[in-house]
C-alpha cells in the first residue's frame, strides 16, 4: 500500500494519504471477510512500514497476506474478495495498491484409509476422535505429494497453537 509521507503535525487530516490508516483497514477487512466465511483462515502477519519514523505519515506499507481454505475454490473467492476490499480502501483513500502473490498452495486432504485407522485406534483406547478441517500444513502437505497423509492433534485449550503456552491435558495423550 502507497501513499503519500508528510510531516504529521503539518499534513491536515483530509489532505492526508496514509498509507498506514489504508493498512489497518485492510486488515481489519480481511477479519471481516474471515468471519464470514466458514472455514476461512486468513490473517496478515507482518507489516513494514515505510519510514517508520515518528513524526512522518506513513508512505509504504508491505504486508504478508495468509489465506487458507479446505477447498480450493472458496479460497480463491476468498483471495479475490481480499483484492477487491484492497482496491476499494485504496481508492477511497487516495493510496495505490499493488499485489505480488508469492505462495499460492492448493488444500491438501489428507488420506482418507489412514484418518479412518487413526479414528479407529483413538477408540480402541477409549478416546473420541474429532475430524475438523486443518489449515495447518508442515511437512505433511510436502509429503502428501508422494505418500499418503493422515494428521493427528492433540486438542489445546483455549485453541492456542504454536505458543509457548500450548496446553495440553494429559487425559487427551492415550498411555504408552
Amino acid at each position: 500500500v502507497t501513499g503519500r509521507a508528510g510531516h504529521l503535525g503539518t499534513v491536515p487530516p483530509d489532505a492526508r494519504h496514509d498509507a498506514l490508516a489504508g493498512a489497518a483497514e485492510l486488515v481489519l477487512a480481511v477479519e471481516q471477510l474471515m468471519h464470514e466465511n466458514e472455514h476461512l483462515f486468513a490473517t496478515v502477519a507482518r507489516m513494514d512500514v515505510e519510514p517508520n519514523v515518528p513524526n512522518v505519515i506513513p508512505t509504504r506499507v508491505a504486508l504478508r497476506l495468509d489465506v487458507r481454505h479446505p477447498c480450493d475454490i472458496e479460497r480463491n473467492a476468498a483471495v479475490q474478495g481480499i483484492i477487491h476490499r484492497a482496491e476499494s480502501v485504496a481508492s477511497r483513500r487516495g493510496l495505490q495498491c499493488e499485489l505480488n502473490w508469492r505462495d499460492d498452495h492448493d488444500a491438501v486432504p489428507v488420506d482418507a484409509r489412514l484418518a479412518d485407522c487413526l479414528s479407529k485406534a483413538m477408540l480402541e483406547t477409549g478416546l473420541r476422535p474429532h475430524h475438523l478441517p486443518s489449515g495447518a500444513g508442515h511437512d505433511a502437505a510436502i509429503m502428501a505429494a508422494r505418500f499418503p497423509m493422515p494428521m493427528l492433534f492433540a486438542p489445546s485449550r483455549p485453541g492456542a497453537s504454536h505458543h509457548p503456552q500450548e496446553p495440553v491435558d494429559t487425559d487427551d495423550v492415550p498411555p504408552a
